[in-house]
């Protein structure tokens, strides 16, 4: 994983810089199933260790799925542990990263190829905008003609989870009820 992130480190010449600044500093980055223990090189990348991190920086799924979707993940998104401030000063340079694909294919096809990539990148997110606004109008308008009511899966979660808790007393409600009349049972045939 590091070999990955230092070639995104070496296209943010002024992050790395940055990270420069913490040479010598062991940190660990946790997210999407992988994990991380690096010192901080005196050029500003990262090496792994097997040392033990100073400051860990935890990305939970939810964090992963924002940057992925092109959203800044939140506070609760992230956990800094061990040396809060190595965490905090480090993080914001880390979340900075962004990897320049159109770099390695200028680099490695040249400028018009990498003009191009762009070029049709750029398209590609447009209709995709065009269809999301698309869909949810559609989505609407089905909405407002069935008066059907739209909630929103975050507003729903609540209450799926009460329903799962709910679920769960009552099977073991059940079970008490029939451990007792089970035992009612034992204590009329004695």
């Amino acid at each position: 994983m590091h070999p990955v992130l230092n070639h995104i480190i070496a296209q943010h010449p002024d992050i790395r810089s940055q990270l420069a600044q913490h040479q010598g500093r062991i940190i660990r980055l946790n997210g999407g199933g992988l994990a991380l223990t690096a010192a901080i090189t005196e050029e500003g990348y990262l090496q792994a260790t097997e040392a033990e991190a100073e400051a860990v920086l935890t990305f939970h799924s939810s964090a992963v799925g924002k940057v992925l979707q092109g959203q800044t993940p939140g506070v609760g998104d992230i956990d800094v542990s061990g040396d809060h401030a190595l965490g905090m000063a480090v993080l914001p340079l880390i979340g900075a990263l962004q990897y320049r694909w159109d770099e390695d294919i200028a680099r490695l096809f040249g400028d018009t190829a990498a003009g191009g990539a762009l070029h049709l990148s750029a398209q590609l997110r447009e209709q995709g905008a065009q269809w999301r606004q698309d869909i949810a109008r559609h989505i609407e308008a089905a909405a407002r003609e069935g008066r059907a009511p739209v909630v929103h899966h975050s507003e729903w979660a609540p209450f799926t989870e009460a329903l799962a808790v709910l679920r769960d007393d009552t099977a073991r409600l059940q079970a008490r009820l029939q451990r007792l009349e089970q035992a009612r049972k034992q204590q009329s045939d004695k």
